[in-house]
């Protein structure tokens, strides 16, 4: 499934999702933070995430940045756990949903603590953090590669860090679920390939006369997505 056909289904189970978030809205005490009631139903991303944990098959969700907590509310409704990752939780609107949703909110010790937590273990997870100026971003997509996370990943206000988004090689997709800042999903699959695929690359692959020639561009286009493209040329370099 592509990504754009991911982001339909999601977009249509989040739909369905509705009355189910509308129950949470209307059978809830959120006198602490009155605005929640009118995020969770107008921000489409919130029901949208949920669609999106349904589409995957989600079990275990991962949640980088609570705030209020209108994300991992939507989270929740595709997942089976959630487990929700902030400095500060005591912003968290209604902590009897948390426990009647299964949203664990679990604390960080400082702004770098997200590094150790350990992602391979979630099925999919959601990054949206203060002050969306890339960096953060950026350790946290660097400790992705390192561990060899697979998966996707789903980045809030991604217009607001271009130079982060537009740096990222795995495939991935921009779309309008939360208005004019935008948010990504990129599919962290994409830097993996199967024995069979490994194969395939292995005999396709041009000489190094050839790649130079083309600079590399079809060496890219042949093995799009799932392969670390510095791999493929040191194995371009090395089979001459």
């Amino acid at each position: 499934m592509s990504l754009t056909e991911l982001v339909r289904e999601a977009e249509w189970r989040g739909e369905e999702l509705l009355p189910e978030l509308l129950k949470i809205v209307h059978g809830y005490d959120w006198s602490s933070k009155p605005q929640m009631q009118s995020w969770m139903v107008n921000d489409l991303y919130v029901r949208r995430l949920g669609g999106l944990c349904k589409v995957l098959g989600a079990k275990r969700v991962c949640e980088v940045g609570t705030m209020y907590g209108s994300s991992a509310i939507g989270l929740s409704l595709g997942a089976t756990r959630v487990d929700s990752y902030d400095i500060d939780q005591h912003n968290f609107a209604c902590l009897r949903v948390a426990k009647d949703r299964n949203i664990n909110l679990l604390d960080l010790k400082d702004k770098d603590d997200f590094l150790n937590i350990c992602y391979p273990s979630y099925d999919f997870i959601f990054f949206d953090v203060d002050d969306h100026d890339g960096i953060q971003e950026r350790k946290f997509h660097d400790k992705l590669v390192e561990l060899g996370y697979v998966g996707y990943v789903a980045y809030d206000d991604v217009l607001k860090m271009r130079t982060f988004w537009d740096g990222i090689k795995q495939t991935k997709l921009l779309v309008n679920w939360h208005g004019e800042s935008g948010f990504g999903l990129v599919d962290y699959n994409s830097l993996h390939l199967t024995k069979e695929q490994k194969e395939d690359v292995e005999n396709s692959l041009p000489s190094k006369k050839d790649a130079e020639a083309v600079l590399g561009v079809e060496i890219v286009e042949a093995v799009k997505g799932p392969h670390p493209i510095s791999e493929v040329l040191n194995r371009v370099q090395n089979k001459n």
